[in-house]
């Protein structure tokens, strides 16, 4: 008789546990039917809305290339020329592209950008990053657990459950909405909503820092206004310290582009509204040894060690200015300080450094050795240690250190950079040649390796365009010419997408690059238009400097544009749509 109570229990728990899994699955039917008419009547919305901000809009992709410049970004210097030569068109240019961004993930976003733009053309530029994706293979296998939460994700009940939690978040809500348009009418040029957007969502929330940070960016970034991001960083971080940080890099940011009043200003008012951490003092003083304010900086970096007497980084910036100063004796002191503190590489080449102006060798030596002790495979102490025989004129040692490096780590390319210097000491200007054509084959896409190379030339008075090894380089780093399989399939996937919904598509090779590539990957179909840059910027370079185009070498024969480079390349897709596509 005992076990009937237990039955029935199992009985009515097995009742309630259908009942509601039926009632579930009743609220998840309604919830779809209700879903799917509030998306439709959404979408006619959103297409109504979308007509208003011009009748013939352009989606952009890409990488960094693309998304770079702001104002004098390719994107919007080619939505202005469209618009001064077909003015009742409406062109709007939206501008999707990231830096750093490889082509799966251009990809995965490719569907939600034409659901949301409603976009007649896609302007896609990309490809250079593509070995950067051999590093993050695609999973296709999930595990059985992986697979059911992503199915509870997808049901309109967890949907439902997600809509309640954020109803209780109102606020923050109406406040991304705001981020969301500011951000739209960025890529629509439109300034005077961009601004009232992002004043729309700090008055939404006053005492959040996001916004104000997302506005200082648009004013560091997009227009160039450092000013007004100087005051927008400021508010974000007198309404939370959270925003120290980003003040801060906002800071160094003024000072990488030589605004080293704006910069001090901005270390200073950090100071004043948050002194509880170290950096702003240590930066300021730093920035004074930079100005060579000694005096000015000697007084920041004493009273921030007074406060922050065991904080690495204030040793490592005293230390610094006392060797500068020529005061080596008060350098090495807190040098060995911060090797006591933090024993990391790091600390011993500082110190080390500290000994080879003093002419310390043995003490270098004897630390160094004790550096190994605990970092016997660390390549950097290994470059360190030679360059203490090499100010000793002890060149054989040397090489001895720096070989015995490569053995460690043959494809370590800072090695046999170090070794062709050693060798340029000695006049041996034929094995420094074979090291740096050594760095080409093992790292061809390393763009440091192009500065080490500028120098190098320049020490022997010799032109860097027209030298063999230069050429090689390019070649080596020319990775459009051979695309990973991966690449082209997904350049066929995109070029599938977009044509399936009779959009046409513009594919723009790099500059400098050769055009077939792209023609071999996409064949000749109706709605693609291909744009070849490899002449006409050939011909710029040719008759100009190659800096006037670009700003670096990060692809060997091809950078990131300067202003005049976004400009040629904004007029030669522009030309190439006006005459087959608007037949102009």
């Amino acid at each position: 008789m005992s076990d009937i109570p237990r039955i029935m229990l199992k009985q009515k728990i097995s009742l309630l546990a259908f009942g509601i899994i039926i009632a579930l699955i009743i609220l998840e039917v309604a919830l779809r039917l209700f879903g799917n008419f509030y998306l439709y009547g959404q979408a006619q919305r959103n297409k109504i809305a979308l007509e208003q901000w011009g009748k013939f809009r352009i989606l952009c992709l890409g990488e960094s290339t693309t998304a770079l410049g702001g104002p004098d970004s390719y994107p919007r210097q080619l939505g202005r020329l469209l618009r001064q030569r077909l003015p009742g068109k409406g062109i709007r240019i939206v501008n999707k592209a990231i830096p750093g961004i490889t082509t799966i993930t251009i990809l995965d976003n490719l569907q939600h950008y034409l659901d949301e733009y409603g976009p007649r053309m896609v302007i896609v530029m990309m490809g250079i990053n593509a070995q950067e994706q051999l590093l993050f293979p695609e999973i296709s296998d999930k595990s059985l657990l992986r697979w059911g939460k992503d199915k509870i994700k997808y049901t309109r009940i967890y949907k439902l459950m997600r809509f309640c939690k954020t109803v209780m978040q109102e606020k923050e809500i109406l406040r991304n909405i705001y981020l969301q348009r500011a951000k739209f009418y960025i890529e629509t040029d439109d300034d005077e909503r961009t601004e009232e957007a992002f004043r729309k969502a700090i008055k939404t929330m006053p005492h959040d820092p996001d916004a104000y940070l997302e506005f200082a960016r648009y004013f560091q970034e997009i227009k160039d206004d450092l000013n007004q991001a100087e005051e927008q960083f400021m508010r974000a971080l007198i309404v939370s310290p959270t925003a120290y940080d980003e003040y801060l890099d906002f800071g160094l940011y003024c000072q990488k582009q030589g605004k080293y009043l704006q910069a001090e200003r901005v270390f200073k008012n950090i100071i004043t509204l948050s002194s509880v951490r170290p950096q702003a003092h240590t930066q300021l003083g730093l920035l004074y040894i930079l100005e060579e304010r000694l005096e000015e900086a000697e007084r920041v970096l004493e009273e921030n060690y007074e406060n922050f007497s065991r904080d690495y980084e204030v040793i490592l910036a005293l230390a610094t200015l006392y060797q500068v100063r020529g005061n080596l004796a008060s350098a090495e002191e807190l040098f060995l300080k911060a090797v006591d503190i933090n024993p990391e590489p790091e600390a011993y080449i500082y110190l080390n450094q500290c000994y080879n102006l003093q002419g310390k060798y043995e003490e270098a030596e004897e630390r160094l050795k004790r550096a190994f002790a605990r970092y016997p495979r660390n390549i950097e102490l290994h470059i360190e240690l030679s360059r203490c025989y090499t100010a000793q004129k002890d060149f054989s040692r040397a090489e001895e250190v720096l070989k015995k490096a490569s053995k460690m780590d043959p494809m370590e390319d800072e090695i046999f950079v170090e070794l062709a210097w050693l060798y340029h000491a000695q006049n041996n200007e034929v094995s420094a040649e074979e090291c740096l054509r050594h760095v080409l084959n093992i790292d061809p896409g390393n763009e440091s390796l192009l500065d080490e190379l500028t120098k190098y030339y320049d020490k022997r008075n010799k032109s860097l365009e027209n030298d063999e090894i230069i050429q090689g380089f390019v070649q080596a780093y020319k990775s459009t010419d051979n695309y990973p399989a991966s690449t082209k399939r997904r350049y066929r996937k995109l070029r599938d997408i977009v044509l399936a919904r009779g959009i046409t598509l513009v594919c723009v090779q790099y500059p400098r690059r050769r055009l077939q590539p792209l023609k071999d990957i996409l064949g000749s179909k109706k709605l693609i238009i291909f744009v070849d840059n490899e002449k006409i910027f050939n011909e710029a370079v040719a008759k100009g400097r190659y800096e006037d185009y670009f700003t670096d070498r990060f692809a060997g024969d091809f950078g990131h544009c300067t202003e005049k480079g976004n400009r040629l390349l904004a007029e030669n897709i522009a030309e190439a749509l006006l005459r087959e596509y608007f037949h102009k």
